[in-house]
């Protein structure tokens, strides 16, 4: 027979050994403070994989932007789909959002997805 708890812990090992699956979410304790180099390291990032969709500014009216439905997220004025709390955020990167054209960025190192999710939070009006 199996156990509710059974199914429970396969499922558990399932979605972390899949796409993202270091993406461990951590208590929401508080968000873990970047360095400048960090953030500077997330601005470059932002502009090489982000800006053509949500702009440079992070307002969503980035050139590809333009086409997409839904728009790409504006950070300081949208609400965030799957939370705006830091590991929120790089589990987004990490992972993509269903059902939209944010594709995950998995092939990123897991420092260069942190530095990316603390300058997405900055531009949020995040700290």
């Amino acid at each position: 027979m199996i156990t509710f708890g059974a199914v429970l812990s396969v499922l558990s090992s399932l979605l972390m050994a899949g796409v993202g699956g270091n993406v461990a979410l951590a208590a929401k304790k508080g968000s873990p403070k970047p360095s400048a180099a960090e953030l500077k390291k997330g601005q470059a990032l932002f502009n090489m994989n982000c800006a053509a969709c949500h702009g440079e500014k992070g307002d969503g009216n980035g050139p590809a932007g333009a086409v997409m439905n839904p728009k790409p997220r504006n950070f300081a004025k949208d609400a965030f789909k799957q939370g705006d709390h830091f590991d929120e955020v790089f589990k987004t990167i990490s992972t993509g959002v269903p059902g939209t054209a944010m594709v995950a960025f998995g092939h990123l190192s897991e420092g260069d997805r942190k530095a990316l999710a603390h300058w997405v939070r900055k531009l949020g009006g995040k700290k």
